[in-house]
């Protein structure tokens, strides 16, 4: 017998009282052992629609219910509530398999009472019209002509999700209002495949976000129907109680357990290549490349002789990365398992191999002052500073070009700035001297140190499979040296990003740095985290700025789009300094301690975060300024203060945040980034 839990039920668990979820765990516990013990009271449920229906009882007031397969080879746990809640929330749903999906489903049923409920506006007929339906006289009419979805046949709207019962449902949804009024009474993945479909999308488009295509995946044994994407998506199946127990002890975060089916296939397939995966931020990038390094780690085996590398530019990130894995892992799964951030991972190559130049970050001091005398001691020929060092960035560093007849013949792809045969003569005595200068203090830039390191690598890759992070932070130098830490084959590079929140300049092109991801490419569409009206006011900062898909290719956000709503953002720049001080004291002195934790004030420099933090000091507000090293503080009644540089991968429920101004480097998309941080509130400063 097969036991699951649904993602409502253990919503339902998280919402009772603590001395009930107790007994709610011990009666699964019970029932897996003995599900016909006489204390259990294991009943059939009268009057139901879904005959298959069950009850336990907790104890004199809470009961749950559950679902029992008709072959009785799966028990699935599907609500908790008082008596009379739980039995009324049972009254209108059902349990399904969908065909076309090969997955069980969950959804509630129509009544005659929708018509003035959740179905009015939608083309519901009063029952006793001429139109109601013979067969079930409860039932209403629905009128399905002209509605959003009349193009898609019966079996494409089940392939998106919808059960066969809800179809005429579905066919009598005309406006996007209409679609939110049945979201309820739909499953979940029905309803995204449906908001596809209303953004938009062909249906082509919508079956290909779930990762499906149009080849049908069955599942329909009792045996493996809890097994397809699909299900796994809304259902967790209970192997042990080791498991159970593991579960019901972590914090509820249901994307520890349940995967969107997209997410879960790129998770869990033998990929012939690098696979890179890009979409806007909330959509579940991090969350997928987390459980791919899972995934890896299970398959490596506990013999294995060389880890899986889950690597990303910053050591904040892979410190944050780190403490995300230990809540899905095990202790062996982690052991096979190395988190660290790129940069550390080619210093220990230099390292073992007895490298002896000074690696320097190309914005220290030292390197500044080897930039000014390279300029200083060499006709510039009118270009102005900054064109020497974009053209080092962009041209000469990442094709390693080392004389003039190397740079005469270099591709410039990318590049605005275009020379003649005679500008590229008369400006190479500058990167000449430098490359010199270099030589002398025995110097090498961090870029470069990534070539150095690639080299050594050449005969032995020491990762099995290497999961990347941000990949959009990753210049041309890293790629290659990514690309050169485990052999290319099956399951090699896993690459994930979104080019919109580039922060850095260095330009990320895969197939310049040997990664071939062509057939391999997929993009994640639906946000899961941030408002819609959230998620559209950041998009605006980045309007017009163009991006690529870190391959070379334009880009765009089309088709992002969150399944939440919320409040609009409060954008406070029309009001004066003192003006804005009064109002984020108020906000932030109106906020339960709770919520504190869950606020972030996200700002573009370490300066303007002192002084923040001086700000609520002087309100006798709580605060800690997130460092480099620091972690989010576990004490709810603490605000958060980052730079926005600090925040990148983190998120809160809201985030009030001092835009960058515009003049500064990448200021539209330090902006887009700071935005998207939040899950439910924005405030703009």
């Amino acid at each position: 017998m097969n036991i699951a839990l649904s993602q409502e039920f253990l919503t339902c668990l998280s919402a009772v009282p603590a001395h009930i979820a107790k007994k709610a765990r011990e009666t699964i516990s019970k029932f897996r052992i003995s599900p016909t013990s006489i204390g259990l009271n294991y009943e059939k449920l009268p009057a139901m629609r879904d005959k298959n229906l069950r009850s336990i009882r907790v104890d004199q007031d809470f009961r749950i219910i559950l679902w029992a397969s008709p072959e009785g080879g799966n028990h699935v746990f599907l609500w908790l509530d008082h008596h009379d809640d739980a039995y009324a929330w049972s009254r209108n749903r059902r349990v399904e398999i969908n065909p076309e999906l090969g997955a069980l489903q969950v959804y509630e049923t129509c009544d005659a009472d929708d018509a003035d409920g959740a179905g009015a506006g939608t083309g519901f007929a009063d029952a006793s019209s001429s139109g109601a339906n013979p067969a079930n006289p409860a039932s209403p009419a629905i009128d399905e002509s002209g509605g959003l979805f009349q193009d898609l046949r019966d079996r494409e709207l089940m392939r998106l999700g919808v059960p066969e019962e809800l179809i005429p449902l579905a066919r009598s949804v005309r406006t996007d209002a209409d679609l939110e009024r049945i979201e309820k009474k739909l499953p979940p993945l029905a309803f995204q495949g449906l908001f596809l479909i209303a953004a938009g999308y062909s249906y082509e488009e919508a079956v290909n976000s779930f990762e499906r295509g149009e080849a049908k995946e069955t599942h329909a044994d009792d045996d493996d129907l809890l097994a397809s994407p699909e299900s796994r998506a809304a259902f967790f199946l209970v192997e042990d109680d080791q498991i159970l127990e593991e579960m019901f002890n972590a914090p509820l975060e249901k994307w520890r357990v349940f995967l969107h089916p997209s997410q879960r296939r790129l998770v869990e397939k033998d990929w012939n290549g690098a696979v890179k995966v890009t979409g806007g931020p909330g959509t579940g990038k991090t969350v997928v490349a987390i459980h791919r390094a899972r995934w890896l780690a299970q398959k490596l085996g506990p013999h294995a002789q060389k880890k899986i590398l889950f690597t990303t530019f910053t050591k904040n990130l892979a410190q944050d990365i780190q403490s995300l894995l230990g809540c899905i892992c095990s202790t062996d799964e982690l052991n096979r398992i190395d988190v660290r951030n790129i940069d550390s991972v080619a210093r220990d190559v230099l390292r073992m191999n007895r490298f002896d130049q000074t690696i320097m970050f190309e914005n220290s001091e030292e390197v500044e002052e080897l930039w000014e005398q390279a300029l200083s001691e060499t006709a510039t020929d009118g270009f102005p500073r900054d064109f020497y060092r974009e053209e080092w960035e962009e041209v000469i560093q990442p094709q390693q070009i080392r004389d003039i007849e190397s740079y005469k013949a270099a591709s410039r792809a990318g590049r605005k700035t275009r020379l003649t045969r005679q500008n590229l003569i008369s400006v190479w005595p500058v990167f000449e001297t430098y490359l010199a200068l270099l030589r002398e203090h025995n110097w090498i830039e961090s870029q470069d140190a990534f070539f150095a390191a690639s080299a050594f690598l050449a005969d032995d890759k020491p990762y099995a499979s290497v999961i990347v992070d941000e990949t959009q932070d990753m210049g041309i130098p890293a790629l290659t040296f990514l690309r050169a830490l485990t052999p290319e084959g099956q399951n090699d590079l896993f690459l994930a990003g979104d080019a919109h929140q580039t922060l850095y300049t260095r330009k990320t092109v895969l197939s310049r740095a040997g990664i071939q991801v062509r057939g391999r490419s997929r993009k994640l569409l639906l946000n899961y985290r941030t408002t819609e009206q959230i998620g559209k006011w950041a998009t605006r900062l980045i309007e017009g700025t163009p991006v690529d898909d870190l391959d070379g290719s334009p880009d765009t956000l089309k088709g992002y789009r969150s399944l939440v709503s919320g409040p609009e953002p409060l954008d406070l720049r029309s009001l004066v300094p003192e003006e804005k001080l009064a109002r984020v004291r108020n906000i932030l002195s109106s906020l339960e301690e709770h919520a504190r934790s869950s606020t972030c004030i996200a700002v573009p420099s370490r300066d303007l975060a002192q002084e923040w933090k001086a700000n609520l000091s002087t309100w006798e507000i709580p605060a800690t300024v997130l460092e480099k090293d620091t972690e989010i503080p576990s004490d709810g009644s603490i605000v958060c203060i980052a730079t926005i540089h600090r925040i990148k991968g983190l998120e809160f429920d809201r985030v009030i945040v001092r835009l960058p101004q515009p003049g500064m480097n990448k200021a539209a998309a330090l902006g887009f980034v700071a935005a998207t941080r939040a899950r439910k509130e924005l405030v703009v400063m």
